[in-house]
Parts: structure tokens; sequence; C-alpha cells
């Protein structure tokens, strides 16, 4: 039964993204969090990452809630939708987005994947600093 919901929400979303998307400033969009990787609970909402061209920052917000207001219309679920506009979020974030997470958009091809090859050297190169911290972080809060 949940596989199917997910199925059915992933499906739903596929098909309503390009008509959310393509009349705003959103060039590509990723699924991730639990949905993307079929980890669903509960309490899941379904997580969307968008990257923007040409929106101030402090307009981020607004952007964020319309769009998350906008697919929870059109998606015919009790899921609640998250939208984070990934272009300024910190690189562990946007390295588990781009690595776990499913490409639902994307209008320019050229600069998602410029984008991703930046994101994905930096993260892997960084990857091990990360899991360093973690570990010490993880050991040190059992002790």
């Amino acid at each position: 039964m949940i596989n199917n919901d997910i199925k059915e929400i992933k499906d739903s979303l596929f098909s309503i993204a390009p008509y959310i998307f393509s009349n705003r400033p959103v060039l590509f969009a990723y699924l991730y969090g639990s949905y993307a990787t079929g980890n669903v609970h509960p309490f899941s909402d379904l997580d969307i990452g968008v990257y923007i061209d040409d929106v101030p920052d402090l307009k981020y917000l607004e952007l964020e809630l319309s769009l998350s207001l906008e697919i929870d219309a059109k998606i015919e679920s009790d899921v609640r939708t998250e939208v984070r506009i990934i272009n300024n979020l910190p690189l562990v974030v946007i390295g588990n987005i781009i690595t776990e997470g499913s490409l639902i958009y994307s209008i320019n091809e050229n600069i998602r994947v410029d984008f991703e090859v930046y994101v994905r050297k930096a993260y892997f190169d960084f990857l091990p600093v990360i899991r360093r911290y973690q570990n010490t972080y993880t050991d040190s809060a059992v002790c």
C-alpha cells in the first residue's frame, strides 16, 4: 500500500512539475528526502529542492511557500510539500539532495550539469571531513 502511494505521488509530481515551475524562475528541481529514498513514514513530507534564477534573497521564503502551496493543491494527497531553494544551502545539504534525490524538472541542462559537477566535486572532496566530524560527534555523544 505505501509503495503504491509513493509511486502515485511521485508520478503526480513528475506530471505537474512542468506546469508549476515553468511560469516561475525555477531552472531545475529535485525530489529528495524520504519520498526520493523510499523511506517514507507517517510524518513524511514531500521535499523538493529548486534552483532558481534571478530572485533576491528576501523573496526566497515567499517563493518557497507559494510553490509548496501550489504543489499541495495539485497533488491529490494528504502529504504536505516543503520546497527549499538550494542555491545557497550548505554543501552537505546540497550534496545530499543531488546524490540521493531525483531530478524532476529541468529547463537549462547546461546550468544544471555545471552546478551538479561543481557540487559533486566539492561534496565528495569534503566528504571525508564530514564523516570525521560525524564520527567525532557520535563518539562524544556516546561517552
